[in-house]
């Protein structure tokens, strides 16, 4: 089972992408200020589910689980999920056993085989850059980034931490692979966590080319 901790994050800049409607977005840059545990009001409830690493086999739960994901952003209509899982599918099959895409699904103890929970990892390599923000500040950065995606709680199992499990063992698991910084695209619904686990604005901004 999965330990309710916060990762030691000090001195590493991360990037992420705040939604604030279906279509406008803000970036945001965190790194972790303080290696105390941050306080989960929904601790006790998240000790009855445990989270596992995702294999090929579960590449129909992960497309289910985004195609929900954007459903419930209001950016995905009902008779375009089917395309956008088969797509998904198609692109776990080789990104999945590549390593390129690492993702955790959080299951119920009592029920492994129910799925209430998930989240992603994309590994990439971006050119160097320079940290402009935090106690790194004037350090070159290598380039190693992770895309934060598909962090998604069925609505039945809500409220109970799982976001925040499946965010620890991302987080955790990003430190290990030295992965320097990460970028993830908030929902509304999402901010209060990720503010929690110490991010903060930045000046960059997002663009879908028309």
């Amino acid at each position: 089972q999965v330990a309710l901790r916060r990762s030691h994050y000090a001195g590493r800049i991360t990037q992420v992408a705040l939604a604030r409607s279906n279509y406008a977005r803000r970036w945001l840059t965190i790194w972790s200020r303080s290696s105390a545990k941050m306080h989960d009001p929904d601790n006790e409830d998240s000790r009855n589910f445990s989270v596992r690493r995702a294999t090929v086999t579960d590449a129909g739960v992960i497309a289910h689980q985004r195609a929900s994901m954007f459903q419930g952003m209001g950016t995905l209509p009902s008779e375009r999920a089917p395309a956008l899982c088969e797509m998904t599918i198609a692109y776990l099959k080789h990104a999945l056993p590549s390593g390129e895409y690492l993702a955790w699904l959080a299951f119920d103890v009592s029920a492994p085989e129910t799925i209430v929970a998930g989240a992603g990892l994309l590994l990439r390599q971006i050119q160097p850059f320079p940290i402009m923000q935090g106690p790194l500040t004037g350090r070159l950065a290598s380039g190693k980034q992770g895309l934060v995606m598909n962090v998604f709680v069925e609505p039945a199992w809500r409220r109970r931490g799982l976001a925040n499990m499946l965010m620890q063992q991302v987080m955790a698991v990003a430190t290990s692979e030295g992965v320097e910084s990460l970028v993830l695209n908030a929902s509304k619904e999402g901010r209060m966590l990720y503010e929690q686990l110490g991010f903060i604005a930045t000046n960059e901004m997002w663009l879908i080319p028309t």
